[in-house]
């Protein structure tokens, strides 16, 4: 497990030198191996010192974490990738650390995963799934994040990058451009299986006219290769209604994606028409993610009375 940690911060009003921390607990007893690194609250993500100038301040915040399905150290059991948001550098970028089962720092540094340095390029929100699976890491990880280096043409882009077992970027080096459409795109989510990423998120390029619509890609995960244009990405739901906080999982021939819609009001107990959030979904082929298995914006999961919301998508089964 890993957080943001406020244990060596500058305390109020700004906070500053927020950290990264990971723990390592046997699920049976709660507490963590002993002989290794870990200690008591947990150890920090990064490398010592990891801001530029000595005593500097900087920012480690809002971690994704994954398992890298690779025994590599004493202990015998598996490690995890971690991603963040980090400052170091301004603009805020986003790094990845691997953490081996025994609290080694398996890369021995800090990796950039789509380092864009340009002043206003920051990247947010982090989110991270393996290719891997028992006994063997494959590919490595997928990372996707939304990034601004391009606001002055399509504000919020969404950008992803592959990194290795070993600590390499294997697309793109600055990322790869997963949908650079005009306005917002945001909240980006991943599911990873085999040599297959699906990434969705909230889109406002058409804000005015449909609201917030669910718009995702399908990433070929050896070579980077794109389902659909980066600069349109592939519409999953733009119904004339707000749909918000897309969720995706994989199975074997099958990419599930659901979200919360805010197509259809009701009339409340008094008579008048309330907006409610129903939970809605779609199919898509994991042999060609164009094809769509279900028709039109999406199908319904339960319509049933007041607000469904924040679904959940783990194979098949939505929650």
């Amino acid at each position: 497990m890993a957080w943001t940690d406020y244990r060596n911060s500058s305390g109020y009003p700004h906070y500053h030198n927020r950290d990264v921390f990971i723990q390592y607990l046997f699920s049976g007893t709660a507490s963590y191996p002993p002989g290794y690194t870990w200690v008591t609250n947990g150890i920090s993500v990064t490398v010592p010192h990891p801001c530029p100038t000595w005593n500097d301040t900087c920012d480690q915040q809002h971690p994704d974490i994954t398992l890298d399905y690779a025994s590599r150290t004493a202990l015998g059991r598996y490690g995890a990738i971690v991603v963040y948001e980090d400052n170091r550098d301004d603009p805020w970028q986003i790094y990845a650390d691997n953490i081996g089962a025994d609290g080694s720092n398996l890369w021995g540094y800090d990796l950039a995963v789509g380092p864009y340095l340009q002043q206003g390029g920051n990247q947010l929100d982090p989110r991270i799934g393996t290719t891997g699976s028992a006994g063997t890491p494959h590919l490595g990880a997928v990372v996707t994040w939304r990034d601004h280096r391009n606001a002055i043409t399509s504000d919020w882009d969404i950008f992803s990058q592959r990194i290795t077992q070993l600590g390499a970027r294997a697309w793109t080096a600055s990322g790869l451009a997963t949908c650079t459409a005009d306005g917002i795109q945001r909240r980006a989510r991943i599911a990873v299986r085999n040599d297959l990423a699906m990434i969705v998120w909230e889109d406002l390029r058409d804000s005015v006219t449909t609201n917030v619509d669910v718009y995702g890609n399908a990433i070929e995960a050896r070579y980077g290769t794109l389902s659909w244009s980066a600069a349109t990405g592939g519409v999953l739901s733009a119904f004339d209604a707000a749909q918000r906080k897309p969720a995706v999982d994989i199975t074997e021939d099958e990419i599930v994606v659901a979200w919360e819609d805010w197509r259809n009001p009701e009339i409340d107990d008094g008579g008048e028409i309330i907006p409610v959030a129903d939970i809605y979904g779609h199919s898509l082929r994991v042999s060609d993610p164009t094809q769509y298995r279900w028709a039109g914006d999406g199908q319904p999961i339960t319509r049933a009375k007041h607000d469904q919301l924040q679904p959940m998508v783990s194979g098949t089964v939505i929650v």
